[in-house]
């Protein structure tokens, strides 16, 4: 496992409690994680591109309702998880 590797998974497991599924995945562009809140209503996408960190913030029940509502980039992955940990929290009131 590489250092962000590493780093998605320690996030990952540092906001299970506030999710109702959350995974790392791996495609062409490298791993990613995806998770969505407790009630399924907030969700993400995070992952490595370039020389930043790309953030998609979701809502939306399901997958004909959904809509990416905000595309976020950071210089520093810290920031990333910090605004993804905060989206999901919306799903936690």
């Amino acid at each position: 496992m590489n250092t962000l590797e590493k780093q998605l998974h320690n996030f990952s497991k540092s906001i299970e409690n506030i999710c109702c599924n959350i995974s790392i995945r791996n495609d062409d562009y490298g791993p990613y994680i995806l998770a969505f809140g407790l009630k399924d209503m907030h969700s993400f996408e995070l992952r490595k591109v370039a020389d930043h960190f790309a953030l998609e913030l979701w809502v939306g029940m399901n997958a004909e309702e959904e809509e990416v509502v905000a595309e976020q980039k950071f210089a520093n992955i810290q920031d990333a998880f910090a605004c993804a940990k905060n989206w999901l929290a919306r799903d936690d009131v």
